[in-house]
């Protein structure tokens, strides 16, 4: 039987390394269809699978969000973990999966802080991922860097990184280490 596969589509298609594989593992057009199997058979449905982002939101919070050109003074700041792939895989793991279900996630994440910390989150969490496929070496972590003022309104600037460094074989590399 086939693993059942999570894919975030709203990064999923963002980014084309990752399209490329989905790409490779479908007989469909429809993007949430897969109708063979993406790895050996030795996978089953006992597994849950999560091709996606991984990322880390530097949240500044302040009054206002700040003009072309200008500096203001913000009043608290947050780290918080995440990414769509990311938060799926977390959410599953923590429905109550048994021994019997295992979740796993497919990306890329930086030789650094931020990916260590990703990487935590999910021992934390009880997500499984390939310790040896992981690491985007030569990359960074993908980082939202997010300004929201007093009334929410955000302005949000993306560095990809490691992201954009999963690629078809990467998820096949991983897909096969599950």
């Amino acid at each position: 039987s086939v693993p059942m596969v999570i894919s975030p589509l709203s990064i999923f298609f963002a980014l084309s390394p990752i399209k490329s594989a989905l790409r490779m593992s479908q007989t469909t057009t429809s993007a949430s269809t897969f109708t063979r199997p993406l790895v050996s058979s030795a996978l089953n449905m006992n597994n849950i699978i999560v091709v996606g982002s991984a990322n880390v939101d530097l949240n500044a919070y302040t009054p206002s969000l700040p003009k072309k050109g200008e500096t203001i003074l913000g009043h608290e700041f947050k780290t918080s973990l995440g990414g769509k792939g990311a938060n799926q895989a977390i959410a599953a793991a923590r429905l109550g999966t048994s021994k019997q279900v295992q979740v796993h996630m497919i990306c890329k994440v930086g030789k650094d802080s931020y990916g260590q910390s990703l990487i935590q989150n999910f021992d934390q969490t009880g997500v499984r991922y390939s310790a040896n496929g992981i690491i985007a070496i030569g990359s960074h972590t993908w980082i939202a860097a997010i300004s929201i003022d007093s009334a929410g309104e955000n302005t949000i600037v993306v560095i990809p990184g490691s992201n954009h460094d999963l690629t078809a074989d990467d998820v096949q590399n991983q897909l096969s280490a599950v």
